[in-house]
């Protein structure tokens, strides 16, 4: 889970050099077409999703349960 999140962080700071580390190089993203750019786009966005909804929001809920139980005792 870690390297998932580590990868994330280094898309997001320097989509570039990601985009290069996944494709293999920064000929080949030259080379892409522009449907393969978009493609892989909608990947990343559907990755990040997908890690938001199965790890974020659960810990969200349990804070959003934690304080509204503080206010009740």
């Amino acid at each position: 889970m870690a390297a998932v999140l580590l990868s994330f962080c280094v898309i997001s700071m320097r989509p570039s050099a990601a985009l290069a580390a996944v494709v293999g190089g920064s000929a080949k993203i030259a080379a892409m077409s522009a449907s393969k750019k978009m493609f892989l786009d909608i990947f990343c966005g559907g990755a990040a999703s997908v890690i938001a909804v199965n790890f974020v929001h659960p810990i969200d809920i349990v804070k959003v349960r934690l304080q509204t139980q503080d206010k009740d005792n």
